[in-house]
């Protein structure tokens, strides 16, 4: 097995997501629950009004995806790629089905979780505590920009972590933003597996 064919096993890619959540809970835990005796609850898990929830998740994701449109049209006219980050991989093997549930269990499940635990109730509650709303959702929309490789999307990344950050401190829960992002990765997924030019 070369190395492409290990990057691309679905079982790396379920594995690596696996490996990923046990280190942000980690982390997250350690760092901010433990140390401050903090609950989960208090970071943004509370499974009242769980309908309101998922519709304002639904809500954000329609917002992610006309700015995620906006942003494709806007490069594609700028005669620059207009490629969709880690799921631009989905492209060279959209012929895998294996391949594409991994992906779908370790970007629109677990990434989706993880990256919005560590980035908006860790990171950004800890910068909007230290420097206010402002500096803190900027700060951790870098951050989570930047986590995500430098590409022509960042600034798009870093437009979206302002959207999160503003929706996570609008109501201190994150099940809503954790479901616009998966809906945000599954949008982003299915455009690079079916190969769907929109332009």
């Amino acid at each position: 097995m070369n190395n492409s064919q290990f990057s691309n096993s679905p079982i790396i890619i379920v594995m690596s997501g696996l490996v990923s959540l046990l280190a942000y809970l980690a982390i997250v835990y350690l760092l901010h629950i433990r140390r401050l005796n903090i609950t989960w609850k208090s970071i943004g898990f509370d499974f009242k009004n769980l309908g309101r929830q998922v519709w304002l998740g639904i809500k954000i994701c329609f917002i992610l995806d006309i700015t995620g449109l906006i942003w494709d049209f806007s490069l594609v006219k700028l005669g620059l790629s207009s490629e969709h980050g880690p799921a631009g991989q989905l492209t060279a093997v959209s012929s895998s089905t294996e391949l594409l549930f991994a992906f779908v269990f370790s970007a629109v499940l677990i990434g989706a979780f993880t990256e919005e635990l560590f980035f908006r109730g860790f990171i950004f509650s800890y910068l909007k505590n230290k420097f206010g709303f402002l500096k803190g959702a900027v700060l951790s929309a870098v951050m989570f920009s930047v986590a995500h490789g430098i590409s022509y999307n960042t600034p798009l990344l870093f437009f979206h972590g302002l959207i999160y950050a503003g929706a996570y401190n609008g109501n201190n829960l994150l099940l809503p933003i954790i479901i616009a992002h998966s809906l945000r990765n599954l949008t982003v997924l299915g455009y690079n597996y079916f190969g769907i030019i929109l332009w």
